[in-house]
């Protein structure tokens, strides 16, 4: 078992033996595991570069700021007939606090994960009991010195993008804080805009609410005074007529015109409670009791 380490992120993808070792080399060649960084490297940045909302040299230096290790290296199989060895081991991704402030203040923006260790946990990382703000995969990959042995070169197993995917989308929230927070405060503003165009409305309904009950209430005015006045004019007329009577035949027909007056007032009540608008019902009283004592003008002349 064996435990590398890497914090920069190298050029190439092949390293140069330091001396001419025969046969197959080991899972934790030390050159072999720097190779490997690197195509670690080159594979997420290649996923970042993927996006498309990021430069290159913002792409480089997040990944370089991330520090990878390469712990439990065991050999997974080995084949007889090549010096190609195919390892395992537990990859460790440990990214700084700015990075992690950065990715987890996004989460809360854009996902519903509250923290970087549920956001990881599809990816097939965990959180590393060995150290604080660390998370833990498992790489699957192959070392195989060149034939002149003056090389190592390392190879990613396929089929392992969630190990890419991982640190890559980690990458991409931490370097995307600055556009989430300017998506927030566009998400804030246009809620507030949204808030006060409500509320404008809501006060401009209330607005034409009162003025619509306000030019009902002098509609409603106008019309009680008006069928108040016919009703006092058709008086005004009965009244003449009444005093232009002999005196005589006034007190003898008294008694019939106070109970018409009676059943007037208590016809007119009934028909003006057929309806349930206040205002209404006192023009349909004023009306009714127009119509009434307009007939009994005609009977008296």
């Amino acid at each position: 078992m064996g435990k590398i380490k890497f914090a920069c992120v190298a050029a190439t993808c092949a390293m140069v033996l330091s001396a001419c070792n025969q046969g197959k080399i080991t899972c934790s060649n030390a050159q072999g595991l720097a190779v490997l960084h690197n195509r670690f490297a080159d594979a997420v940045e290649k996923s970042i570069k993927n996006e498309g909302s990021f430069d290159l040299a913002e792409i480089r230096d997040a990944i370089a700021d991330l520090q990878v290790g390469f712990e439990e290296i065991r050999t997974s199989k080995e084949d007889p007939n090549s010096t190609k060895v195919f390892c395992q081991a537990t990859l460790r991704i440990t990214p700084s606090e700015e990075t992690t402030d950065d990715a987890e203040t996004v989460l809360k923006i854009r996902t519903n994960f509250d923290n970087l260790e549920d956001f990881l946990s599809p990816y097939s990382f965990q959180k590393s009991a060995q150290a604080a703000n660390s998370y833990s995969g498992i790489l699957f990959y192959t070392l195989q010195p060149s034939d002149d042995k003056k090389n190592v070169f390392a190879e990613i197993e396929k089929n392992q993008s969630s190990i890419i995917q991982g640190p890559a989308q980690l990458l991409i929230l931490a370097m995307s804080k600055n556009r989430a927070l300017e998506e927030k405060a566009d998400a804030e503003r246009e809620q507030q805009a949204a808030e006060q165009a409500a509320q404008e409305a809501q006060e401009e309904k209330q607005r034409r609410q009162i003025e619509l009950e306000a030019a009902k209430k002098r509609e409603g005015e106008a019309r009680i005074a008006q069928a108040k006045s016919a009703l006092q004019i058709y008086k005004n007329r009965l009244n003449q007529i009444w005093d232009s009577l002999n005196p005589d035949i006034a007190q003898e027909i008294a008694p019939m015109q106070k109970a018409w007056v009676r059943e007037r007032n208590n016809r007119c009540k009934a028909e003006s409670l057929t309806v349930t608008d206040p205002t209404e019902q006192i023009v349909r009283l004023y009306e009714c009791q127009a119509r009434m004592t307009q007939e009994r003008i005609k009977l008296f002349e």
